[in-house]
């Protein structure tokens, strides 16, 4: 019956494409824009995904990739990772355009002499956000955490309790599956972490820095490489647990000696809103 639909739509329309976002939608429209001659766009959306490790796979992706009339991906880290595993690629075809998101509101917060901070994390409950890193981490801290929030579902919400329970963290932190008003969790925190073991580009770091958080994320490429030079954020060697508590405790104890001004990026971020992200894909869809 899709099919259908879907052949009765390509006779009204002459000008029509595929876009597939990450990797099951990849698969399922692959045959269908074959079938139906119907020109395949693909977002890439990470530095790296599992498929890639395995090998029986790579010859099935080969002709995918090289029959997509174009690929976006999020960042340049994401465009490098993708053409180092398939180097066959088109380069005139493999393309860069930036995440965007809703940028918030910068408010002043007053760190002065503050003992304890509030910690924020969004993202969904997966291996490859390492918030599990973030949990092994604060039992050494623990004298300077008033709460931690971690915003975001996900499979290993259960692993995530376990930790939890393990170092005894449970007055400390708070698991919301899901919320209306993300501003007011921001507003509410002090600092806002980004513990990725990979990224694609990291949009969280928007909003939170937005927002007027200081922020500490991993110097996975996708992320560090756009965020890093930016004021008040501060990166750990991606996947170590003592990288991550010792920048850590030195964000904390900077903030509270007053050592980091929190300017507000509103003007630089504004090449990430959701404005000017649209602008970048209606510049494309007009060139295709």
């Amino acid at each position: 019956m899709v099919f259908v639909k879907l052949h009765s739509n390509i006779k009204k329309k002459s000008n029509l494409a595929f876009h597939s976002h990450l990797s099951r939608a990849l698969y399922a429209t692959f045959i269908p824009s074959l079938i139906f001659r119907i020109p395949h766009i693909h977002t890439e959306h990470n530095t790296f995904n599992r498929r890639r490790e395995k090998w029986y796979l790579y010859l099935i992706e080969y002709f995918i990739y090289n029959s997509l009339k174009s690929i976006i991906c999020v960042s340049e880290a994401t465009r490098y990772e993708l053409l180092s595993y398939m180097p066959s690629l088109d380069l005139d075809k493999v393309v860069v355009i930036e995440n965007g998101t809703e940028l918030i509101q910068h408010k002043i917060r007053n760190f002065s002499k503050k003992k304890k901070f509030n910690i924020i994390v969004l993202g969904s409950l997966t291996h490859k956000k390492g918030i599990d890193l973030l949990l092994s981490s604060i039992p050494h801290l623990v004298d300077k955490i008033n709460k931690i929030k971690i915003i975001g579902s996900g499979p290993e919400r259960e692993k995530l309790l376990n930790l939890i329970n393990k170092f005894s963290l449970n007055s400390l932190v708070e698991l919301i599956d899901h919320t209306e008003d993300i501003k007011a969790h921001l507003y509410d925190a002090d600092i806002g972490v980004v513990p990725s073991r990979w990224e694609g580009f990291g949009l969280v770091a928007v909003e939170m820095r937005s927002s007027g958080l200081p922020i500490l994320i991993s110097d996975v490429p996708g992320l560090s490489d756009i965020f890093s030079h930016y004021n008040a954020v501060v990166s750990f060697k991606v996947g170590s647990k003592d990288s991550l508590k010792n920048s850590l405790n030195a964000l904390l104890e900077d903030l509270s000696n007053d050592r980091i001004v929190v300017k507000d990026l509103k003007s630089d971020l504004e090449n990430y809103s959701i404005q000017n992200f649209l602008k970048r894909y209606e510049e494309f869809y007009k060139k295709i």
